[in-house]
């Protein structure tokens, strides 16, 4: 189940989720899913590496998953299993209660996005985690990071996050996929 954040939002979520009807957007925006499956050959050349599969699905339409997206906002629906390696497969933070082992775990996020400064930003309604979009040819994405929190439905992602060493860049290259890669993660 996805989180409800702009359907029953607190102060914190309620401003951020009025901040974009009518926001200008970059360019022409990717809509459909982008996906991206990482083989075990590419997972042991970056053992660092925590996503082992990863599908994001752009949409101007809100759906029922998608409680966030607002009617006329553009949004995107981050899907993620998580690898057996690098931080996801130690104690996180123990002293939050957060379970260990996210190893092989799925975990998601629903983003918002909006022009920052000529390129595509998608942001989660918490915190300051999020992508740019750094390349996008139509067929082929690059997404980068320096902070993407994904979870299993509590509120803002969460439980874990997608960079692979803090304060340290990462980038996923996804390629355009049949709409069923986003819709049956």
């Amino acid at each position: 189940m996805r989180s409800t954040t702009c359907t029953e939002p607190g102060l914190a979520a309620l401003a951020f989720c009025a901040l974009l009807p009518g926001a200008a957007l970059a360019g022409p925006l990717p809509t459909g899913c982008f996906a991206r499956h990482y083989d075990a050959a590419h997972l042991a050349a970056h053992p660092a590496q925590v996503v082992a599969r990863i599908a994001v699905d752009f949409t101007y339409d809100p759906r029922p998953d998608f409680a966030q997206i607002a009617p006329g906002n553009f949004g995107a629906a981050l899907d993620v299993e998580l690898a057996h390696q690098g931080h996801v497969t130690r104690e996180t933070a123990p002293d939050e209660g957060f379970a260990t082992g996210f190893g092989g775990a799925q975990m998601f996020n629903v983003l918002l996005c909006a022009d920052h400064g000529g390129k595509t930003r998608c942001t989660t309604p918490c915190a300051d985690g999020g992508f740019t979009i750094a390349r996008d040819d139509g067929a082929t994405l690059t997404l980068e990071t320096t902070a993407l929190p994904v979870g299993q439905g509590q509120d803002c992602g969460g439980f874990t996050d997608l960079i692979e060493q803090p304060g340290q860049p990462v980038s996923y290259r996804l390629t355009r996929a049949p709409a069923r890669d986003c819709e049956n993660f």
